[in-house]
């Protein structure tokens, strides 16, 4: 007996919302992923009020001394995959065997929508940073989301600069060297953010993933049993990086980099316009993001 088009779409649904249920999203881990519709969103830093003034009984007014909001504009963008079978074959196909074009769309996709978000936390080294300028609030003319000299306070009293760039390879010592900078890690209005403490992902290539788990996972720093205090301190996320040597933490809750997902994949079957054919088709809306500041990331570009 051969299958009918409402119970190939019925069995290849099925399978592909199961798989895409049980599919490995690392992105999700790295970050929050934004969920909504649309064609842009506009994701503000507003800098209001700057340092803190005390209010004392002689205190007649205080100082306005707003900084410039920074704004990061994400335009949405749309994605298909599609498989197309002779629909003679799929009429005499087993119910596992259309469930299998389901469950591998959806693991296509899964895949598709992971490195989009790797590609584009490795594209940091390169991408405009969204506050880029000289004007108060920005973060200094020409700069990138991930690079060194990025400022604060720029132009007022007590401007200064920091990095979130480095370029040593992953060690003991170049993750505590993160971890400080994140301690000490300053937001526009000069104030440090003391960020070393949280929820974070260490994310690495292959090259480097026995040493990520070594470093989070071990209890012991060394041979002489010296206690490990990175242990735990971020979750290791293993990804095949374009250069297999580059790292990056992210502080998962501030989460200056993430997905925007517009439209959750979905698949359907349908036939083509001379009936020959069975067209299944995954169509999804998703876009890389990376908020106004930078603040809770550290990314190591390493040559």
């Amino acid at each position: 007996m051969s299958n009918s088009l409402d119970n190939v779409q019925r069995i290849v649904q099925k399978a592909f919302l199961d798989s895409l249920a049980n599919a490995t999203e690392l992105y999700a881990e790295c970050g929050k992923t934004l969920i909504d519709t649309g064609g842009q969103t506009q994701l503000l830093a507003l800098n209001a009020g700057g340092p803190s003034q005390e209010v004392t009984g002689s205190t007649t007014s205080v100082d306005a001394t707003d900084l410039t909001s920074g704004i990061s504009k994400i335009f949405q963008r749309g994605w298909v995959k599609k498989h197309r079978l002779p629909r003679m074959q799929v009429d005499w196909l087993t119910e596992s065997a259309i469930g299998d074009i389901g469950a591998g769309q959806a693991n296509s996709a899964a895949a598709d929508i992971n490195k989009m978000y790797f590609d584009g936390l490795t594209g940091l080294f390169a991408l405009n940073h969204p506050s880029a300028g000289t004007g108060a609030g920005q973060v200094g003319a020409s700069k990138k989301f991930l690079d060194t000299g990025l400022k604060y306070r720029q132009g007022m009293s007590g401007e200064g600069t920091q990095d979130n760039l480095l370029t040593a390879a992953l060690s003991r010592d170049t993750l505590n060297l993160a971890r400080a900078i994140l301690r000490q890690y300053k937001n526009q209005q000069g104030t440090a953010m003391n960020m070393g403490d949280g929820d974070y992902a260490l994310i690495v290539g292959s090259a480097n993933e026995e040493l990520a788990r070594q470093l989070l996972l071990s209890d012991m720093a060394s041979k002489e049993l010296q206690i490990n205090t990175l242990k735990s301190w971020a979750k290791p996320i293993v990804y095949p990086l374009s250069n297999p040597d580059d790292w990056f933490v992210v502080d998962t809750q501030k989460s200056p980099v993430g997905l925007w997902i517009g439209e959750q994949p979905l698949v359907t079957a349908t036939p083509s316009e001379d009936n020959v054919f069975i067209n299944f088709v995954v169509q999804y809306q998703a876009s890389f993001y990376a908020k106004a500041y930078e603040f809770g990331i550290i990314g190591a570009n390493v040559e």
